[in-house]
């Protein structure tokens, strides 16, 4: 929350106008605001039935405001998308395809302080450009006056990948899909929420967002997945054991094979500095280290996923030279693997059951390393996906 209280004063100067507070006003005070109040254990704040005391709720007593801005007139998100892709058949049942894919995103939403405090000693509030704030229709003027969020549509991305496919038609039992990608995603953007976002990621210096310009949170540089359904060929009706007695079919026979497999490149991250050592602030703004070594050096650890010398806190009151996304996690290896059988009961009714093995191979997917720099567990890695999960099931089919 933006720091300061809410009381009637007259305009300080560098006011922000209240028309600049554009776009859904509904997140904005007056519409929007929190006022508490507090009690203890032998005396409530208030009573239920009997309502908060007179005036308790007047956003005159409003404290921690938080206000958003937005574009007047921005030119709105746009995305572009093209492709060539070559087919070829080879023999009765095979496929090839080959191609290229891009794509690019103009007038991203980017979220960052919109009331910025550079690089500096002193109070971050007086190193703002805005003092103060009125609240339109109210008469009232909030100072001193933190960061709030502002809303501009100038990101951009580009993405460009080489793409291969082979696929096997499901004939004689058997079906086969398997697909490479190698690309490269650029982009200068941070979610407003976490989901979808790289881990460190944030703005430096919304003064100057050049530098911003990188690896994206979503490249995967290098992706393989192979999916293919084997039906075993022992059994009734299928190329050995055609004639095999009834146990032997219900033990042996019918059997389905399925397994899908993964492998790519990890995600990118950040690297950033505990505290504050720049004095800037604060919503959406990081403090990166200076990188002063190589910080793929050595050997790689669970304790040390990276080299921890490479990287040093940013000197006081100035930016660290590390760029964004610049180092990558583990890459992921999976594979699920299923088998399926079917028993007629009836002319309508079949017996399923179905085994099903997901990570089949227990192989480890690593999160995160720590990022932050000053912190414990700086470069460590602590944790780690699902692990191995196996399943089976009965179904009845009519």
């Amino acid at each position: 929350m933006a720091s300061g209280t809410t009381k009637s004063t007259p305009t300080l100067p560098q006011t922000v106008d209240s028309l600049f507070l554009n776009g859904p006003l509904v997140g904005n005070p007056p519409f929007a605001y929190s006022v508490s109040l507090a009690g203890s254990p032998t005396a409530p704040a208030f009573l239920l039935r009997n309502g908060p005391p007179v005036g308790a709720t007047e956003f005159a007593r409003a404290t921690g405001l938080q206000f958003s801005t937005y574009e007047r007139n921005p030119n709105l998100s746009s995305a572009h998308q093209w492709n060539l892709n070559i087919q070829r058949q080879l023999g009765t049942d095979w496929l090839l395809e080959t191609g290229y894919s891009g794509s690019r995103g103009l007038h991203l939403l980017r979220q960052y302080d919109g009331n910025y405090s550079p690089p500096g000693p002193g109070n971050l509030n007086a190193k703002r450009f805005f003092k103060s704030l009125e609240i339109p229709g109210t008469g009232i003027t909030t100072s001193p006056l933190g960061g709030f969020y502002n809303h501009r549509f100038n990101g951009n991305s580009n993405y460009h990948a080489f793409t291969t496919k082979i696929e096997r038609r499901f004939a004689s039992g058997f079906t086969v899909l398997s697909s490479y990608t190698f690309s490269k995603n650029l982009g200068d953007t941070c979610g407003a929420a976490a989901i979808g976002n790289a881990s460190g990621c944030g703005y430096q210096d919304p003064r100057n967002l050049t530098p911003e310009k990188a690896i994206d949170n979503q490249d995967v540089p290098h992706r393989f997945v192979m999916s293919g359904l084997y039906d075993l060929p022992y059994g009734r009706g299928r190329h050995w054991g055609a004639n095999s007695n009834a146990v032997a079919n219900a033990i042996l026979g019918g059997w389905t094979l399925g397994s899908i497999v993964t492998a790519s490149s990890g995600l990118p991250y950040s690297i950033t500095v505990a505290g504050n050592p720049a004095n800037t602030g604060s919503l959406s703004i990081v403090n990166r280290p200076d990188i002063i070594g190589d910080p793929r050096a050595g050997t790689q650890t669970l304790q040390q996923d990276f080299n921890i010398a490479a990287f040093q806190r940013n000197q006081p009151f100035t930016l660290g030279n590390a760029g964004r996304n610049i180092l990558r996690q583990r890459s992921l290896y999976n594979w699920d693997f299923s088998a399926l059988k079917n028993w007629s009961l009836h002319e309508r009714v079949r017996l399923q059951f179905r085994f099903e093995a997901f990570q089949f191979t227990n192989t480890p997917r690593f999160g995160t390393p720590g990022i932050v720099l000053g912190n414990p567990g700086f470069g460590a890695i602590t944790s780690s996906g699902t692990p191995r999960n196996l399943q089976g099931g009965l179904k009845l089919l009519w």
